[in-house]
């Protein structure tokens, strides 16, 4: 494992200053082969500095970065980022298996986690589900007042608690959505860690949120997912696996993969009562 300190190479003459130490110490690994899942300008100046004789990457790279690795173009080129990944190492001669995540969670872990949850006045023991508000682009967010009314319809027919989740940058929409409610609405944004969110994530029973790292998190520990997509691809992005569900409304904009819109349609015309429906199909909270 090679630390790679961003934060001084995100100047010109902080890269000048940095890059020529950095580069020798890669340089002195010899490498044979380099990566670069991430296709993306500074991955492939990471790459280049290396200096591996055999460069791979996936298909679809961005910002120039095809200059420096060879794109693979494998059978999943349409597909789930994860298999299009395992395509790198297809083109390898390895056949991966059936992906695995294996996170495990310490008992001071767990034992946060809970303590955390009772704090904001919730029952760990109890059925729950978890949602997540934020996401880390404005473009992908459901307006609060849909989470708002679908929170409602939820405790108007489920004996269930609602954990809202994210980071402390997603507590104004927490806090929007428990003003917008009434019943077992818990805010433990900003409190978790992400192990800490992996424990609270596996006793849920169902997470509902955007195109967001917690709902791959939830899909990792074996949570069923109610994903809510606009501007981003769920043919690519979308929760790994055939169990879960994704929400979203045909546009004839999207997927726009833009992180910042005046007129986000795509998510805005998603309604509580489709995602409510989807909740129900799911099945987890019966």
């Amino acid at each position: 494992l090679i630390f790679f300190d961003r934060p001084k190479f995100t100047s010109l003459s902080g890269f000048a200053q940095n890059a020529p130490s950095f580069t020798k110490y890669l340089r002195s690994k010899k490498f044979d082969l380099s990566l670069d899942l991430q296709g993306l300008f500074k991955s492939a100046a990471i790459v280049k500095m290396a200096g591996a004789s055999t460069r791979l990457g996936y298909c679809n790279m961005r910002e120039m970065s095809w200059l420096f690795s060879r794109p693979v173009c494998g059978p999943h080129i349409e597909g789930n980022i994860i298999d299009r990944y395992l395509d790198v190492l297809r083109e390898l001669g390895i056949e991966p298996g059936p992906p695995e995540w294996v996170i495990n969670v310490t008992e001071e872990e767990r034992a946060n986690a809970e303590a955390a949850m009772r704090e904001a006045g919730g029952d760990p023991n109890s059925p729950y589900i978890v949602m997540a508000p934020g996401t880390s682009w404005q473009s992908k967010c459901w307006p609060v007042e849909s989470y708002g009314e679908l929170v409602n319809r939820i405790l108007s027919e489920y004996d269930v608690q609602i954990v809202l989740i994210g980071s402390g940058g997603d507590t104004p929409m927490a806090q929007g959505i428990l003003s917008r409610t009434e019943g077992p609405v818990y805010d433990l944004t900003g409190k978790l860690t992400l192990k800490e969110l992996a424990h609270i994530h596996r006793q849920s029973r169902l997470f509902i949120g955007g195109d967001t790292g917690p709902m791959h998190l939830a899909v990792a520990v074996g949570t069923p997912v109610v994903a809510l997509f606009g501007p981003t691809d769920p043919r690519k992005y979308g929760p790994y696996g055939p169990e879960h569900i994704v929400v979203r409304t045909e546009v004839d904009c999207g997927p726009c993969h833009k992180r910042t819109c005046a007129n986000p349609r795509c998510m805005e015309s998603i309604t509580p009562e489709q995602v409510f429906a989807a909740v129900k199909r799911r099945g987890a909270i019966d």
